[in-house]
């Protein structure tokens, strides 16, 4: 007994660190922000939220350091090479976006801001991010578009990650220490050259949204094992045929599979009743089974560029379907009053 209340407390406790952390992010937001380094100068001591983005800027201002207080700090876009060793001097620093710059490498003393959760470097030059390994309470990474091949094994000491973007990259093995990442609700590796999924996925208990677009996979049965997932999209891959096991994942909304080699569709799709989304454009399918009716809350089914010979008339009995896509299928006809009650595109 003193066990389940034990695990009771602490889950308690995580649902209200998780509210209060939510909580304190909508108040940053809030914040009154400063566009200048002149006007922060002014009040030091009040700057928690400072933009110096799209300045053309060559070099991270030393006069950061005046600001102690400073949580959110905004410096996309701009030229900036390095990240200088005093940003570690931020120690309330929470929020720090760096996308659209040049660097190729970050500091031993980034590990120093305790208390940063969100970082985004997309767009830059990096190639290795294993410093960031030691920043135990980040919660969101994007390093999408960088020129990271590897990712390292010590991943799984991001405890607290939830999200993780690490799409147009040059990445083709997934490190099993990856699915060790017991928190983690977003996974972002798309346009990379990954040509494996491997089994680790069913770890990833937590996981609401997945995107694998623009990679060399075939066969997806090891992600079909991911029961809490919401979203999928593995589009423009070199899929032929898709698992019976896609059947089991009930959780998804939105499902996107164009651009693909599919000449079928798989049947236990129909099994997925939650699905309000489903993109099936640019393969080669002829047919739609009638079974397609039970997707009761689709509400946008993406047909366009396949090779079907007849309308799926079944479609017309789902009254949640407001949007369907059906151009680039020369041989169908469809209903003429469906113009009224549906758009078609």
């Amino acid at each position: 007994m003193k066990n389940v209340i034990l695990i009771l407390l602490i889950t308690l406790i995580s649902v209200i660190n998780s509210y209060a952390q939510d909580y304190a992010d909508e108040i940053l937001l809030n914040m009154k922000v400063y566009t200048s380094i002149q006007e922060a100068l002014d009040n030091p001591n009040d700057v928690s939220v400072l933009d110096l983005s799209n300045r053309n800027l060559s070099a991270i201002p030393s006069q950061l350091t005046q600001f102690q207080n400073l949580k959110v700090l905004y410096l996309q876009g701009n030229n900036i090479n390095q990240l200088p060793d005093f940003i570690s001097k931020l120690q309330q620093l929470r929020h720090l976006y760096l996308d659209g710059n040049n660097i190729g490498q970050l500091p031993n003393s980034i590990i120093n801001l305790k208390y940063l959760r969100r970082f985004s470097m997309a767009n830059n030059k990096l190639s290795d991010f294993s410093v960031l390994i030691d920043c135990s309470s980040l919660e969101s990474i994007n390093l999408s578009g960088n020129n990271i091949s590897k990712i390292p094994s010590t991943i799984s000491n991001l405890s607290s990650l939830k999200e993780l973007d690490i799409s147009f990259n040059k990445i083709s093995d997934i490190n099993p220490a990856l699915f060790k990442l017991s928190k983690l609700e977003v996974l972002m590796m798309s346009h990379n050259n990954i040509s494996v999924l491997p089994t680790g996925f069913v770890n990833l208990k937590n996981l609401k949204v997945l995107f694998l677009d623009g990679n060399k996979f075939s066969d997806i049965r090891n992600i079909c094992s991911i029961s809490s997932l919401q979203r999928l999209s593995i589009s423009n891959c070199n899929i032929t045929t898709i698992s019976q096991l896609i059947g089991k994942m009930t959780n998804l909304k939105r499902l996107n599979l164009s651009y693909n080699k599919l000449s079928t569709f798989t049947l236990e799709i129909t099994n997925l009743t939650n699905l309000e989304y489903l993109d099936i454009s640019n393969n080669n399918i002829t047919s739609i089974p009638n079974k397609i009716s039970n997707l009761s809350k689709l509400y946008d089914f993406n047909l366009c560029n396949n090779s079907l010979n007849t309308f799926p008339e079944l479609l017309q009995n789902i009254e949640s379907l407001k949007h369907i896509g059906l151009s680039g299928n020369s041989r169908v006809m469809y209903p003429p009053m469906l113009d009224y009650e549906r758009e078609i595109y």
